[in-house]
């Protein structure tokens, strides 16, 4: 009987050991605390801070008093005067134009030069008809003639060139203010024939009045500019003879060749003064500092 009586108590002693297992699905209570103590629960964790990229909303924007208005649709006065472009960089100018009017005085010098020498000719070949000079004086009279107008021309020639580059800069300088101008045809149009009179002087008038009134220099320049051409070409003509002329006619035209050629040298003197001054004129309205 002693015997048969342990795995009872054997038995009992394990379960009062292990507590009953739950069954599955339910929560299990919390330990018991220590000392006897009631359990407390844990506070739920605080929100963090607002950080970009951590899914939190961002905080409201400040209030500056009121709802913006919105711009103007008309700008304000004046800004017509300026243009779309302004405030854009200008390639300098001025020693362009600087040495434009060295070359154009050099040329003006020289066409006096031309026009005496060429009336000292005509007194030369009538030394010669009437017995008292050489054919070696008029030799040297031709020479020194035909010396001075080709150096006339050259002079023309890299004075037109730096027109050219001038006038394409200072109307590129106002077409990258606004302007509707042309600065191809203001650099090519001095050597079209016959268009030189007026195709280079329309694109500069329209690029400067852009900005401002056309200065009336650039019109008086155009008329001497004219004025100086249409003499040199009649000066030419007069030097043309053969040999059914008589000497006097010979001789009268050789007189009044020079005095055409000091003419045109004296008109483009003054020419050159004129112009100075609308080139720098437009370079103020197109090109400013």
């Amino acid at each position: 009987m002693r015997h048969a009586c342990m795995p009872v108590q054997q038995t009992v002693a394990m379960s009062d050991a292990f507590p009953p297992i739950p069954p599955s699905g339910s929560t299990p209570p919390p330990p018991p605390p220590p000392f006897g103590g009631t359990p407390t629960l844990p506070s739920p964790p605080s929100a963090p801070p607002f950080s970009p990229g951590f899914g939190g909303m961002p905080p409201a924007p400040p209030s500056y008093g009121g709802i913006p208005t919105a711009p103007p649709l008309h700008p304000p006065a004046g800004y017509q005067a300026y243009q779309a472009g302004y405030g854009a960089p200008s390639v300098p100018t001025a020693g362009l134009r600087k040495a434009t009017i060295v070359l154009f005085s050099c040329a003006s010098a020289c066409a006096v030069g031309l026009g005496l020498v060429a009336y000292q000719r005509g007194g030369t070949v009538d030394d010669f008809f009437n017995g008292a000079g050489t054919i070696k004086a008029v030799d040297d009279a031709d020479g020194r003639v035909g010396g001075l107008a080709i150096l006339l021309v050259l002079l023309q020639i890299a004075g037109a060139v730096l027109l050219a580059v001038w006038s394409n800069r200072t109307v590129s300088n106002a077409k990258a203010r606004g302007a509707n101008a042309s600065s191809g045809l203001a650099a090519g149009g001095w050597f079209i024939p016959i268009g030189n009179y007026w195709v280079p002087w329309g694109q500069l008038r329209k690029a400067a009045a852009t900005f401002g009134p056309a200065p009336g220099s650039l019109t008086r320049w155009q008329a001497l500019f004219i004025g100086q051409a249409a003499l040199s070409i009649a000066a030419r003509s007069f030097g043309n003879f053969d040999i059914n002329t008589s000497t006097k006619d010979a001789v009268s035209n050789l007189h009044n060749q020079g005095f055409l050629f000091l003419g045109t040298g004296v008109l483009l003197a003054v020419a050159t003064i004129v112009a100075a001054k609308a080139m720098r004129d437009v370079d103020a309205l197109t090109s400013p500092v």
